[in-house]
């Protein structure tokens, strides 16, 4: 196969070598034996780039599909918009930019177009590329940059001479005896090109606008000559004229099952164990599936606590997948970095939850909570747009929409919430957030340091548990029970899910009894439980039969910030399904 591959690369180098040294009225000053082996590197390299992504990109990856109007551009119910496929940006001439979330599978997309020219027949008359030319413009040091075309030429490894003109003070560039930009647009309009530029978001910033000018002058300059160009979403801040506008579509759930497979044998059992967590909605962008994937394959289950999984991809968004791949994005604002933006993400998203309450938030609601916030991290207050622009082009966690903005995943939001809650001042204004919405809040006790003493702090705290109700009880202790937190043994923790038991179990409620009944199945829960009745008198009653008395016998000083009731009550069913009389030594007594 290598063998094959090799010749079909040296005939498309020939055949690109032939036809550059019959255009007409040029007559290069060098081998043409010597351009055919420069192209044979050349295409061999490209080749050899497209095959990873990190790893075996005919293996591993999966065709994805593309909106023919831009997120920005489209209304949530818009329906004008096309699906287009791969091999439909083939059939016609049009030059293309594709626009995509960070891993999004911008770079891959390009990596399969280059295979499918190289591997497969034309799709139609209008298919008539071969040469795949790939300028991956994260690679154009700004301090180097001459233009656009010189760039071209250095990465194709032409032989470029140069002549300096004193009397002028400038520099002049040839290709064999010949003006380099002509030359460049004669080679790769006589070789049949289809002409990359990847990473348009990814250029610094010094000289990002000179090359979409550049790259838009030299698509009104080819006539045979295909470009496809690809870019963040949040980074494609001004049209490219003549160019059809793609973006890359959320993966379906077919397209996540077909990834899995690819990945893993049991792909089943991955998604079966995916559906019940509440990270799941991050499994629609390719880069966020695979590191799922790579935990799952590596342990054989996904993580027990989501919030281990909400750091691990904000950590990626944020820095990793960029430093990766040797990108350094600097901030237009001073001391504005990743983790100063995680705080300020944390912060605006707190403030969306719970001020505008809303997940999608217009250009206004964006200026009220920015104007609330952005004093704390010294930013400009009247650039709520450029900041907002700046998070998306740099991580990709809030992404403009035709209505306004959104955080590309609720489940970010809502761990971005919980961050900014755990490193607030603990106080009474919580029970706000409990009764309006309560999944940040049980977010919020998983990712605090001391969870048992967070968790606690909301149910002994009268005033704070008062607002709890079957309907947010139920919602809230769910959700915490999805999130896995680490308790540790603590008799606070006990006293405090026997209060959750005192307070809801008489109300008969099923989903509220289900729910706190369940808790107990949490890390040292159990324990804590057990614990809390060692330091009390338990008291059965003759008179009744479904519950049972705990009178707290310890010290109370040792309960700083709550009260301790007379007597608390426990059902008699949740005693017994706990305590195993043959090892645990309580002191009961019956009335």
């Amino acid at each position: 196969m290598e063998k094959i591959i090799f010749e079909t690369l040296k005939i498309i180098a020939k055949a690109a070598s032939d036809r550059i040294f019959r255009i007409k009225d040029k007559k290069f000053n060098i081998d043409p034996h010597e351009v055919e082996k420069i192209f044979v590197r050349y295409l061999n390299s490209v080749y050899r780039w497209s095959e990873e992504a990190p790893k075996d990109v005919d293996a591993d990856s999966i065709e994805l599909s593309f909106h023919s109007i831009p997120r920005r551009f489209r209304g949530k119910h818009d329906k004008t918009t096309k699906l287009i496929s791969e091999k439909d940006i083939f059939k016609n001439k049009d030059p293309y930019i594709i626009l995509g979330d960070p891993g999004s599978g911008k770079t891959t997309t390009i990596k399969r177009l280059i295979r499918i020219l190289i591997h497969e027949e034309p799709i139609d008359q209008n298919d008539i590329y071969r040469t795949p030319i790939v300028i991956r413009l994260r690679e154009i040091k700004d301090y180097e940059f001459v233009n656009i075309y010189h760039s071209i030429a250095s990465m194709i490894g032409l032989p470029i001479t140069k002549e300096e003109d004193e009397k002028e003070k400038k520099i002049f560039y040839f290709i064999g005896g010949y003006d380099l930009r002509q030359t460049i647009i004669d080679i790769i309009e006589n070789s049949n090109s289809l002409l990359f530029f990847d990473g348009l978001d990814e250029v610094s910033y010094r000289i990002k606008d000179d090359i979409f000018s550049q790259i838009e002058n030299l698509s009104f300059k080819l006539q045979n000559t295909k470009i496809i160009v690809t870019c963040r979403s949040g980074d494609y801040y001004r049209n490219l004229e003549g160019f059809s506008v793609l973006e890359i579509t959320p993966l379906s759930k077919k397209q996540i099952h077909d990834i899995a497979s690819k990945w893993i044998d049991n792909p089943i059992t991955f998604l079966n164990s995916l559906q019940n967590l509440p990270y799941f909605d991050i499994t629609d962008r390719p880069l966020l599936l695979t590191n799922l994937l790579y935990l799952f394959k590596r342990s054989g289950d996904l993580p027990e606590q989501p919030s281990l999984v909400y750091k691990k991809i904000i950590r990626l968004l944020l820095e990793e997948w960029d430093e990766q791949r040797g990108i350094t994005r600097i901030s237009k604002y001073s001391k504005f970095d990743s983790e100063r933006k995680l705080e300020f993400l944390s912060s605006l998203s707190f403030h969306l939850t719970y001020r505008i309450h809303a997940k999608t938030f217009s250009l206004r609601n964006l200026e009220v909570c920015y104007q609330n916030i952005c004093d704390i991290f010294n930013l400009p207050q009247e650039e709520a747009q450029q900041v907002a622009r700046e998070i998306e082009t740099h991580n990709g966690i809030v992404v403009r929409t035709g209505d306004g903005y959104e955080f590309s995943h609720f489940s970010i939001q809502e761990f971005l919430a919980a961050n900014h809650i755990v490193r607030s001042p603990y106080s009474n204004v919580i029970k706000e957030y409990i009764c309006s919405y309560p999944a940040p809040v049980a977010i919020a006790v998983s990712i605090s340091s001391e969870p048992s003493k967070w968790f606690a702090g909301l149910i002994l705290n009268d005033n704070i548990c008062s607002y709890f109700n079957n309907n947010n009880i139920s919602s809230f202790l769910d959700r915490l029970r999805n999130e896995r937190p680490s308790f540790s043994v603590d008799s606070e923790l006990g006293y405090a899910i026997i209060k959750l038991f005192n307070l809801f179990w008489p109300q008969q409620n099923q989903a509220s009894r289900e729910v706190i009944k369940k808790m107990i199945q949490l890390r040292n829960v159990k324990y804590s439980i057990i614990q809390t009745m060692h330091n009390c008198l338990i008291i059965f009653k003759k008179t009744d039969e479904d519950f049972l008395e705990l009178k707290p016998l310890w010290d109370r000083s040792k309960f700083k910030y709550f009260s301790l009731e007379e007597k608390i009550r426990l059902p008699k069913e949740i005693f017994l399904s706990i305590i195993d009389k043959n090892r645990h030594v309580l002191r009961i007594i019956t009335e």
